[in-house]
C-alpha cells in the first residue's frame, strides 16, 4: 500500500498523485506505467472535485472520496488529500 499526500489548498492535482502513487507501489517510473490515467478516469473532473473555489472554499464535503482502479492498483482519493494505492495485481 502505497499512501501520499496532496493540497488542494495549494492547487495540487490529484491526477498527479496518482499516477506517482500508482507508479511507487508497482515499482516503476510513472513514465513506464502500461496504462495512462485518462484511460481510466475523467482527469480533469478529478482535479476539479477536490480543488478549492477561487476564495479558498473546498468544492466537496470534508469526507468525500472516490474509488477506482488504475494500472492494477485500487486507488482511493480523499478530499482531506489522502490518496491510498493498493496494488490488486502481481507482476
Amino acid at each position: 500500500m502505497t499512501t501520499l499526500e496532496f493540497d488542494p489548498a495549494d492547487r495540487d492535482m490529484p491526477s498527479v498523485a496518482v499516477v506517482r502513487a500508482v507508479a511507487a507501489e508497482m515499482g516503476r517510473a510513472a513514465s513506464n506505467l502500461d496504462c495512462t490515467l485518462q484511460e481510466t478516469i475523467d482527469t480533469k473532473a478529478l482535479n476539479n472535485l477536490f480543488s478549492v473555489t477561487p476564495a479558498g472554499v473546498p468544492r466537496t464535503d470534508p469526507d468525500a472520496s472516490v474509488q477506482f482502479t488504475f494500472c492494477g492498483c485500487a486507488v482511493t482519493v480523499y478530499s482531506d488529500g489522502t490518496l491510498i494505492a493498493t496494488a490488486t495485481e502481481s507482476e
